[in-house]
């Protein structure tokens, strides 16, 4: 992105503040205090957070968005004094965060702790198998009404059978939201139509996303190879999914008994099927490559990958202006979808010695009302590069509901990677090709949920 001198960050700044508090009135997002209604003494025990990064970690220099999910010393010091305990952090290599977390469980040394970064796909693994505390069973709704909206929506992805299993504010509410990201140099210089202004005036439609996906892919120097894709690289199940969300329809979702079923052979989904084949048979997905870095280095105009964090590093290399739309709405949706892959964020052992202590520590350390309206505008405002990506950044949090992909890692390798490539490949119809993999895709998931 172009680095901007001190001068004009500060004028931008004031201007998204102007700005920023009228939006605030149209996309909300607010904590405030909750009240446990009592004093927790953890008799001087160890409460460990553990996962595969140091959630306790804070770095006064950092930018605001990098300290928002940490916690300053003095913040720490003081939550041992009022609960009587010491506070430690492990971190341990993602890829063997499953297997600690089991043996902390089995060996019962998992009575002090306070799981992080557990993500949607991991929670689902275990869920069925008792490892986790429901949280849902000991609080009321007004903890939940307590907490500012991405954050409440993140709990609800870490759910089983009705209950919720998700607790406290994170700073993974940042991290998975699904937009897509344009090279708005790129748009300009070429006299494409500006997705953001497609967006603004309700027309950024899957025609649209299409069409200049088309206008975009271009062999710059007539050698037969395509120089410039429309769309940089992204995994099927991925692109897929977040099309298939954008047209209201899903992976799996429960039915009128409480089951949860495989749905993407729903008109929705066979729908977004059929228009994620259009895409390939055009050739405007940069297939065989790396989205950032093919994005970054100008391969592709447009990022359907995009992750917020984008914005925080690999961006910073680019040279070029960038911009941030939704997915493109489908023709069976009447507004924009705002569904992440999943969502990351705490929860407890099911041997929690002490769980409503452990949820108002976790309180104390991440206040609800520390994430009110104004701190996400102000670390909004500290990573767009734009009032535009600002406002896309806000309504993106205020508005998801919790809606996320749910079992996709499932329903992925369990028969939906078969059934796309052998519409990419072989050209059967999608609705025969997910045919043939239904029965081994609900298999998975009825295993997986116990039913």
């Amino acid at each position: 992105m172009k680095r901007i001198h001190y001068v004009t960050v500060l004028l931008v700044t004031l201007a998204l503040t102007v700005n920023g508090l009228a939006l605030a009135a149209e996309y909300v997002i607010e904590g405030k205090p909750f009240d446990f209604g009592q004093e927790f003494d953890f008799g001087g025990a160890t409460v460990t957070f553990i996962g595969h990064y140091d959630k306790l970690a804070y770095d006064e220099a950092a930018s605001l968005a990098d300290k928002m999910g940490g916690v300053p010393p003095e913040r720490i010091k003081e939550a041992e004094e009022k609960f009587n305990c010491k506070i430690q952090s492990i971190v341990v290599p993602a890829n063997e965060a499953q297997q600690v977390r089991l043996a902390r469980l089995l060996s019962g040394e998992s009575a002090w702790d306070v799981w992080v970064g557990v993500s949607t796909p991991a929670f689902e693994e275990l869920a069925g198998q008792q490892v986790f505390f429901p949280i849902s069973d000991i609080v009321p709704q007004e903890y939940w009404d307590s907490m500012p909206a991405p954050h409440r929506a993140i709990c609800k992805t870490l759910d089983y059978k009705g209950k919720i299993y998700g607790f406290g504010t994170a700073s993974a509410a940042l991290i998975n939201t699904s937009l897509i990201s344009y090279n708005k140099t790129m748009f300009e210089r070429e006299g494409l139509p500006d997705p953001y202004e497609l967006y603004k005036n309700g027309e950024w439609t899957w025609e649209a996303f299409r069409d200049i996906a088309v206008q975009a892919t271009r062999d710059l120097d007539g050698d037969g190879t395509i120089d410039v894709y429309g769309i940089a690289a992204i995994a099927g199940h991925d692109g897929l999914g977040r099309l298939a969300y954008s047209n209201n329809a899903c992976f799996a979702d429960f039915d009128e008994e409480g089951r949860l079923v495989f749905m993407l052979d729903s008109p929705e989904g066979l729908e977004a099927f059929r228009f994620w084949k259009e895409l390939v048979d055009l050739k405007v997905i940069a297939f065989g490559g790396e989205n950032l870095t093919q994005f970054i280095n100008g391969q592709a105009a447009m990022d359907l990958g995009f992750m917020l964090w984008h914005l925080l590093y690999p961006y910073q290399d680019m040279q070029d202006e960038i911009g941030l739309v939704p997915v493109p709405m489908g023709p069976s949706a009447d507004d924009y979808v705002f569904a992440p892959r999943d969502g990351e964020g705490f929860v407890l052992p099911a041997n929690s010695e002490n769980p409503l202590g452990l949820i108002a520590l976790v309180n104390f350390m991440w206040p609800p009302e520390r994430f009110n309206d104004l701190y996400f505008d102000t670390v909004f405002m500290d990573m767009s590069p734009s009032r535009e990506v600002y406002e896309v950044l806000k309504r993106s949090h205020a508005e998801w509901d919790g809606t996320h992909y749910r079992v996709w890692v499932h329903v992925a390798r369990n028969g939906l990677w078969d059934a796309m490539g052998k519409v990419e490949h072989e050209g059967m119809a999608p609705a025969a090709a997910l045919e043939e993999v239904k029965p081994r895709i609900q298999a998975a998931i009825d295993e997986l949920y116990r039913q």
